[in-house]
């Protein structure tokens, strides 16, 4: 199908989830410049559409470094993100869709004229899963993959700030029933989305090397990391290793054994991470190695960890201190 609007489909509903939040403190090109690129202390509304600003578009690289700049305490007070038309493509809308997951006072967001096809679609849609503050959000469509669920997770999202809160969270997990339905049955779009977020992290991490005195080959010898472990067969069993080699062979293997993969996927993890899961014999116990830093990073979770059930909701962040727009 053709190319669909969130904003034309909000219309077409005749709902008004998708009208602009009340207006506060705006930062726009001028004010992050002033402030240094990405420094959003201080900022409520974070307007940096394209046109509008004579700039470079950001990209993949430059949505992934304004995600992480939100995640911080400086854009804790956000709560209104334009970025149209800046060529963010799926990398950089699943680092913006991970912030949302938790971010606690963003109810609008603006990605507009982006290409961030089905699989952007999907990451987003598993984000407000997560998310019950958001009341507004655009992007464009393909045909109309996730678009009925997704306005029904935004009224579910305003149903609980015109309530002030007060709504069960089985309730609202019931109301975003059909998004988990969908989220569940777009796994592999997900998937994609994930595996490109954890590639543009690995480009970003070898720059920074680069950019700190370590040659373009050093940089390129790094091994980039995975954002999730690919999933094994449940059936599978584990092999424990032995001998003076059993070591981790990725830097996230100590996270992953924290989020419970040895158990849930023992076959790659035993394999992979045979020292984080325990799997080295008794025999190397004294030459096991690990990889992994003392401050590795969080991969992104997995949408089984991720998305709730009706019996497990999601965690329910606190309501935005700027006004949202009513429901008709």
């Amino acid at each position: 199908g053709g190319m669909l609007s969130m904003r034309l489909l909000c219309l077409l509903l005749g709902t008004l989830l998708c009208d602009d939040a009340v207006a506060q403190k705006t930062c726009g090109w001028k004010e992050i410049e002033q402030l240094g690129r990405f420094q959003l202390a201080g900022c409520e509304e974070l307007l940096l559409d394209w046109r509008s600003g004579g700039r470079p578009q950001l990209g993949d690289e430059g949505a992934f470094e304004l995600a992480r700049a939100l995640a911080t305490e400086a854009g804790s007070r956000v709560t209104k993100v334009s970025l149209v038309d800046h060529s963010i493509g799926v990398a950089g809308i699943a680092e913006i869709a991970e912030t949302l997951k938790a971010h606690k006072t963003i109810v609008h967001v603006d990605l507009t004229q982006n290409p961030i096809g089905t699989a952007g679609t999907a990451i987003l849609a598993e984000a407000l899963v997560a998310n019950y503050l958001i009341t507004s959000l655009f992007f464009e469509l393909e045909g109309s993959f996730g678009a009925e669920e997704i306005v029904s997770a935004l009224g579910c999202n305003q149903k609980r700030t015109d309530s002030g809160s007060t709504i069960a969270q089985e309730e609202l997990s019931a109301c975003k029933a059909p998004l988990m339905t969908f989220v569940q049955g777009a796994q592999a779009e997900i998937n994609k989305a994930v595996t490109a977020q954890a590639q543009l992290e690995a480009l970003l991490q070898r720059k920074a090397q680069i950019d700190k005195g370590a040659s373009p080959a050093a940089a390129a010898g790094q091994a980039a990391p995975q954002a999730v472990p690919p999933l094994s067969p449940a059936s599978a069993s584990a092999p424990k290793q032995e001998g003076a080699a059993c070591k981790d062979l990725h830097m996230e293997c100590a996270t992953w054994a924290t989020l419970n993969e040895c158990v849930n996927n023992p076959v790659y993890m035993a394999i992979q991470c045979p020292l984080s899961c325990g799997k080295c014999g008794t025999g190397a116990q004294g030459q096991a190695q690990s990889i992994v830093p003392p401050a590795a990073q969080q991969p992104p979770p997995t949408p089984e960890q991720s998305a709730p059930s009706p019996t497990q909701p999601a965690a329910t962040s606190q309501p935005a201190t700027a006004s949202s727009p009513a429901a008709q």
